[in-house]
């Protein structure tokens, strides 16, 4: 869970092949891919503390999502931003 006060902006980005798929993790980034290609990218005012499976610092989240731009003005919406 994130909240969402701590969500600073949402953006996109091109998850690669070779980023592999599953719990991902790289400096300052944990990602969560089933597949390549787009993502969203949630950028956090402060880093996070996440399990991916071990407890990991993160000031950025990849989501690999079906609707990616339903996901990004979900999150929009819900933060009264437009997307």
């Amino acid at each position: 869970d994130i909240p969402l006060e701590r969500i600073a902006r949402v953006g996109t980005m091109h998850w690669p092949w070779w980023g592999g798929v599953g719990v991902r993790i790289a400096r300052g980034l944990v990602a969560f891919v089933g597949a390549s290609g787009p993502a969203a990218v949630l950028e956090l005012t402060e880093p996070v503390a996440v399990r991916a499976p071990l407890t990991w610092s993160a000031s950025r989240v990849a989501i690999g999502v079906e609707d990616l731009e339903g996901f990004v003005a979900a999150i929009a919406e819900a933060r009264g931003v437009s997307p």
